[in-house]
């Protein structure tokens, strides 16, 4: 059964998969690693690879690795985890660029049975095919929109529940805090939904002053 058929709150329909950096609180910590982003600057930590349902916004897995550890490496993974153990009837997948690849489109054809909805970087194509160029940019503006939920979703686990705020040492730790912090947000999602307000899924004080 899925927590669809469960609950109603996640439905499992509209997957994203992406992660985040999160710092490492020791300096001389032995199982974070350093990992740099374009033109930002490096960080010292972990990552925490999240699958999200884009019509709740909620999480329904999550996995933390050392900072260097490429998205590719463990999202699908957790995504075809996620997918299977709550018996998710996915349609779409959305991901980033960094999951652009042959074999991650066959699997969510052929696995999952949905559509790939997977952002593509325009530094990689041929300047010269002006036609490509102009699909690609109208598949970017399809897909960027629906990303942008699992942005939110960090932004507010970071600011709202606590999860930048981690002052423990070791990947074992940092994954029991990651846990933790994340069961918070869906519980409070879950008591929103119960009082029969989705409005508050990811309103942690409103929530509680409810009860």
């Amino acid at each position: 059964m899925s927590l669809e058929d469960a609950l109603g709150v996640v439905s499992g329909k509209e997957l994203i998969v992406d992660s985040t950096l999160l710092k490492a609180w020791y300096r001389d910590d032995a199982d974070a690693t350093w990992q740099k982003y374009g033109g930002k600057k490096a960080l010292f930590g972990y990552k925490v690879h999240t699958v999200l349902c884009h019509q709740s916004d909620l999480p329904v897995f999550v996995w933390v690795t050392a900072a260097q550890v490429h998205d590719c490496q463990v999202g699908w993974l957790i995504l075809l985890f996620a997918a299977f153990w709550y018996a998710f009837r996915v349609r779409i997948v959305y991901a980033d660029a960094a999951y652009f690849a042959a074999k991650r489109f066959k699997i969510i054809h052929t696995v999952l049975h949905a559509h790939a909805a997977i952002q593509y970087n325009l530094r990689r194509a041929d300047k010269r095919k002006l036609a490509t160029l102009f699909f690609l940019e109208q598949w970017q503006r399809l897909v960027t929109a629906p990303r942008t939920a699992i942005e939110r979703h960090f932004a507010w686990m970071k600011r709202y529940f606590g999860l930048k705020d981690f002052q423990g040492r070791r990947l074992l730790r940092t994954t029991q805090f990651v846990l933790l912090t994340y069961i918070a947000a869906v519980a409070v999602a879950l008591a929103a939904h119960r009082y029969q307000r989705p409005d508050l899924y990811r309103r942690r004080s409103m929530v509680l002053a409810q009860l």
